[in-house]
């Protein structure tokens, strides 16, 4: 763990912020990176999670960008990696880690930094973040990118219907055959509907109905129980899971299930998100400080909102809202993505920006086709399916006799 602290306190353009003691909150030092101040438009870039941290997570996206010349800003959010701890070296209350005051920081980084506005740009749960900066500081925004945008907890209502069209109606031609398949899994051959749809889910995204068709048809002769165990134990995030200065979700417990309420009551059904995660020891569900279905309506900059077909976490219909709520902005959807550019295609992300600093956003949909062929997947784009492919080989030679399916064929 010291090893991964050193190697991020290393990185190019790391800066650290003294963030006084408020009411909830004692002084701490805030992190961020800034490896090329100057070098064109500035873009601000939040990553997603809760508890995401960017130092070494973000190393090559950051470096694209300068090369780019992008001006690219990632501020550590509190309470993770190089922003957890207080002056005395103690971890931040969870109290202290909140939307509101991720935004202030957020603000006092541009103001540290002289930077009047910026283009910002916010990922998955980032994009919460960026639409709340977008209605708290509007004057701070020279254009917004939404990307696998979140706009609150009642977004649940439309990922669980987006995902049961697809995947259990077989709304879309190509997820007919999968959807099939699922309603016999679950509806003759007794398999338990919410570990089915979560691997299901996953699949989906990251390597489309064929990857997922594979799974099935193994999963249906009895060659695919290390596929799908260990798919499903990674799916078991844990609120209290720490892996320093990777993934740190304890401190920010607070936002992500008392602000965002990622555990929200599930309904019963299959490819329920919510159902996914423990309930365990979580903090209850409070409320939202902000409704951006509503506010993003006076956030008047000009703005990209960027989703993948395949993304079930923050489906499509998520970002059409989005899009239609805000006054000045272009919907882009790629084809066989899944979630959070960022992530997957940082190329993809870095090239949106790029259009929207040179006003040619606008041109984006007509090319989103070529988009998707020009930026291959990265990240977790590519590792997902290689070891997903690579359980599903490990299956077959584990269990060399499969049984006769019926009806799947």
């Amino acid at each position: 763990m010291k090893t991964r602290e050193d190697a991020a306190r290393r990185e190019a353009g790391l800066r650290l912020l003294r963030r006084e003691a408020a009411a909830t909150a004692p002084a701490f030092d805030l992190a961020y990176l800034r490896p090329a101040p100057g070098a064109g438009p500035v873009v601000l870039v939040i990553a997603g999670g809760p508890g995401v941290a960017v130092p070494l997570m973000y190393r090559d996206v950051r470096a694209e960008a300068v090369a780019r010349g992008l001006d690219i800003v990632m501020v550590e959010h509190r309470g993770v990696g190089l922003s957890r701890t207080d002056a005395a070296g103690e971890d931040l209350p969870v109290a202290a880690v909140t939307v509101p005051t991720v935004v202030d920081d957020l603000v006092a980084v541009l103001d540290a930094e002289g930077i009047d506005r910026a283009i910002v740009s916010g990922s998955s749960y980032g994009s919460y973040v960026a639409g709340a900066l977008a209605v708290t500081a509007p004057e701070r925004l020279a254009g917004l990118v939404l990307d696998a945008p979140l706009l609150g907890a009642a977004d649940v209502h439309e990922t669980r219907a987006w995902a049961r069209s697809l995947l259990w109606d077989g709304a879309w031609p190509e997820t007919a055959e999968v959807a099939r398949k699922i309603r016999i899994l679950v509806e003759r051959d007794g398999h338990e509907p919410l570990r089915l749809g979560a691997v299901a889910s996953l699949l989906h995204e990251f390597g489309g109905a064929p990857l997922l068709k594979r799974w099935l048809d193994q999963l249906v002769v009895g060659r695919s129980p290390l596929t799908g165990r260990l798919i499903r134990h990674a799916l078991q995030r844990d609120v209290g899971q720490v892996m320093r200065h990777l993934a740190e979700t304890d401190l920010v417990a607070g936002i992500a299930y008392g602000e965002l309420d990622y555990t929200a009551e599930p309904d019963g059904g299959i490819f329920d998100p919510s159902a996914v995660l423990s309930r365990s020891g979580v903090p209850p569900f409070r409320g939202e400080h902000y409704d951006l279905r509503t506010q993003l309506a006076a956030v008047d900059v000009p703005a990209v909102v960027l989703v993948g077909e395949r993304d079930l976490r923050t489906p499509p219909p998520i970002a059409r809202i989005a899009a239609q709520t805000l006054p000045d902005a272009t919907l882009l959807e790629i084809p066989g993505h899944g979630h959070s550019a960022l992530d997957s295609r940082h190329g993809l992300l870095l090239e949106v920006l790029d259009a929207l600093a040179e006003d040619r956003h606008r041109e984006l949909p007509a090319s989103a086709s070529a988009l998707a062929r020009r930026h291959r997947p990265t990240g977790s784009g590519t590792v997902v399916p290689r070891a997903v492919r690579g359980l599903l080989l490990a299956d077959r030679i584990l269990a060399p006799f499969p049984r006769t399916p019926r009806g799947l064929a």
